[in-house]
């Protein structure tokens, strides 16, 4: 039997094992990351993936696929550790991560920190939610609260892999939404819809949906999110940079999410200010040539649109 230690531990999770054992099964596992289901739940068990209110962060060195676990295999949590098969993870040092974001904390994002979220976001991950299968379109519609359930029909369950990538951008566009906006526009349409829809995707994205619904997010999506709240303009560079290492996509459609609720409420608040925008279809045409277009006979005409995508 292998032993390793934990290091961080997910507030729900640790909630979790306040009481007598708990007992589930392995969900799936990977190479740096374990899933686990208990009572209809998932919990993960990963190396240096970053945290969430759910996961167990395990220094690297692990590797679940060499360790004989399987999915479906019994395993057991108690406050003291967890059983995964031959594997067992020490609880006893481990400190309680909780996030900075509570569901009810919103601050109405200011123009100069959405300018410079969309600025970096174009300079640092210009592809940010192109996917083939997904039409830009159907991202735009997630920033407008009338348009919010088609948006997620479309959207939900749309892609490859464990989390699919229209998954990813509607969980970026419900934080953004929930901290960004006032609760009775948008949050409220765009988190009746996804909650009518996340069984329709796979069990870990659904848990990732329905966690988005209740203010619970990735520990980079919540810390980039809360530098927008807080209107940290230094801190975004380095909390987006965050964002985007997670995954082949998911965190730069996370982001592409966020960029499309934060350009609605750009264009809602200031309609006749030439700003950064989130221009899905007009970037492709002007990606070799590297210039931006300008709206036509905008007296601005020496500043430029910026598309992100």
């Amino acid at each position: 039997m292998s032993e390793y230690r934990a290091y961080r531990i997910g507030e729900r999770l640790r909630s979790l094992l306040k009481g007598t054992i708990s007992h589930g099964r392995i969900h799936s596992v990977f190479a740096h990351t374990a899933n686990i289901e208990v009572d209809g739940s998932l919990y993960v068990f990963s190396a240096d993936k970053g945290a969430s209110v759910r996961s167990v962060d395990i220094r690297r060195g692990l590797d679940f696929l060499t360790s004989s676990l399987e999915a479906g295999q019994p395993c057991s949590l108690t406050r003291e550790g967890a059983q995964l098969g031959q594997i067992y993870i020490d609880f006893s040092h481990a400190e309680t991560w909780t996030p900075k974001l509570r569901l009810g904390w919103r601050s109405i994002c200011s123009g100069a920190a959405i300018d410079t979220y969309l600025g970096l976001l174009q300079s640092l991950h210009r592809s940010a939610g192109q996917h083939k299968h997904i039409d830009a379109e159907w991202i735009r519609q997630l920033g407008h609260p009338d348009l919010a359930d088609e948006a997620t029909r479309k959207l939900i369950g749309l892609g490859p892999g464990l989390t699919p990538a229209g998954d990813d951008i509607v969980a970026g566009a419900l934080a953004a939404a929930n901290h960004l906006l006032p609760r009775d526009g948008l949050a409220l349409a765009l988190g009746a819809a996804t909650a009518a829809r996340a069984t329709k995707t796979t069990d870990l994205s659904r848990q990732i949906l329905e966690d988005a619904i209740r203010g619970d997010y990735h520990e980079f999506l919540d810390g980039l999110v809360y530098t927008l709240v807080t209107d940290d303009s230094e801190g975004i560079a380095y909390a987006l940079r965050r964002l985007l290492s997670i995954g082949s996509s998911s965190g730069s459609d996370m982001a592409a999410g966020i960029a499309t609720v934060l350009s609605a409420l750009q264009e809602t608040r200031e309609p006749r200010r030439l700003h950064r925008t989130w221009n899905y279809r007009k970037q492709d045409q002007h990606r070799n040539t590297g210039q931006l277009p300008l709206k036509a006979g905008n007296p601005l005409q020496n500043q430029s649109e910026v598309n992100v995508l």
